[in-house]
Formats: structure tokens, C-alpha cells, sequence
């Protein structure tokens, strides 16, 4: 008969490090914080561009910033950046930050979230001639011949902002792409079904189409 003693029936195995009650729900409590804090972490690092702060140590100077620079502002791409920039070349520089509601895609909103990144100096740039709208044409994309024949208009309009709903026959005629017949119709149009809201809103004039809205955003003011 062998020697080796039996184990008692119904004994259950013994741990070899038994954790107490209480170690257990504290390690318990630890994987949930742990869990709830790499959300938040996932979470930050997902969050919207949009929503994120700029990174800028300072506000920028609308006059004197590059489109670089101007890339850095929330809600500001490759194209709203060049219509800054092409708005003050022609315009001679921003007299205040409201004038950026004259850059076609910025609205209320857009102007809320840059007011506190940017700022105007002092000194506008001086305003663009025939020969530096060429060159605008070129940083824009757009083709020579047909801002040349426009050139006249847009050295007739710099430094101004026409307010479509005050403005009469003559002042809309220095529009670029508005003669005559346009721009009586857009005083038919006004005094008939009321102030225009936008620059979109002038497609309601006959003859005036999305190529002539996109000339004259720049010029016009609501």
C-alpha cells in the first residue's frame, strides 16, 4: 500500500496569493478611471480642426499677414485665404475687422469665431493698379485676358464698397460685369421684392448669373 496521503473529499484548491475583498473592487474602480480617461484622450485627439484654437501666439494683422498665416485662423482654407488676400490687394488694405464680412464666404458666424485672431493696422497697403491685377489674376488662378478686360471696373471700384440697396444707376454701373440694362434691373428687382440679403440674392435680377455674382462679391455690401 503506498504511504502518500489522500486529499480529504470536497477540500478546494488552496490560492497561492488570495486578494481581499476590498484590494479587489479598488482594482476594480482603477481599470474603470483608467478606462474612462483613454476616452477622453481618444476623444481630444479626434475633436474637430474647427474647434481646435489656432496656433497663434498673437492676433494676426489682416493687412500684413500671408496666406500661410492666414491658413492658421479657425475656418479658414486654401480659397477663403486667397479671397482675403485678393479682397485687400484690390481694396487697399482693411479699414476694421467688420469689413471682412465683404469677403465672399464669410458670414456672421465665421466672423464671430476669427474677431478675437485677428486685428487691422495702421497703414493699409496701397491699393492695386491695372498692371498688379494681372498679377492678382495669376495668385488667384484666373485668367489674364479676362481681368484685363475688366480692369477698368476694378481700378473704377477699388477702395470702394457699393451697397446694392442704396446705390443708384451709376454707382452700380462701376460693378464689373453691370452696364446699363443690369443695372436698372437690379433697382426694378430691389424696389419690386425688397432689399437684396447677399451677393447669392442678386441672381434674382435677370441676366445675372452665378459667373457675374462671382465678380462682383468683392464690391458689394447688404
Amino acid at each position: 500500500m503506498s504511504n502518500v496521503p489522500s486529499k480529504p473529499a470536497g477540500t478546494a484548491p488552496r490560492r497561492l496569493f488570495p486578494l481581499p475583498t476590498p484590494v479587489q473592487w479598488a482594482l476594480c474602480v482603477l481599470v474603470v478611471i483608467l478606462t474612462v480617461v483613454l476616452v477622453v484622450q481618444s476623444w481630444a485627439t479626434t475633436k474637430p480642426q474647427a474647434e481646435a484654437e489656432p496656433l497663434l501666439m498673437q492676433p494676426l494683422d489682416l493687412n500684413q499677414a500671408s496666406r500661410q498665416e492666414l491658413r492658421l485662423l479657425p475656418g479658414v482654407g486654401d480659397k477663403l485665404a486667397e479671397r482675403i488676400v485678393e479682397y485687400r490687394r484690390l481694396r487697399g488694405g482693411f479699414r476694421n475687422v467688420e469689413e471682412l464680412r465683404s469677403v465672399a464666404g464669410i458670414g456672421p458666424v465665421t466672423l464671430a469665431r476669427l474677431r478675437n485672431w485677428v486685428t487691422v493696422g495702421d497703414d493699409p497697403i496701397p491699393a492695386t493698379n491695372g498692371s498688379s491685377a494681372m498679377s492678382v489674376a495669376a495668385d488667384v488662378g484666373e485668367p489674364a485676358p479676362k481681368m484685363a478686360r475688366a480692369k477698368s471696373k476694378v481700378d473704377e471700384a477699388a477702395g470702394k464698397i457699393i451697397n446694392v440697396n442704396h446705390a443708384n444707376a451709376d454707382e452700380l454701373r462701376q460693378l464689373p460685369g453691370i452696364g446699363p440694362t443690369l443695372s436698372q434691373r437690379i433697382i426694378e428687382t430691389r424696389n419690386e421684392k425688397g432689399p437684396f440679403q447677399s451677393a447669392e440674392d442678386l441672381r434674382r435680377v435677370k441676366g445675372i448669373g452665378k459667373k457675374t455674382v462671382e465678380k462682383i462679391k468683392p464690391y458689394v455690401a447688404f
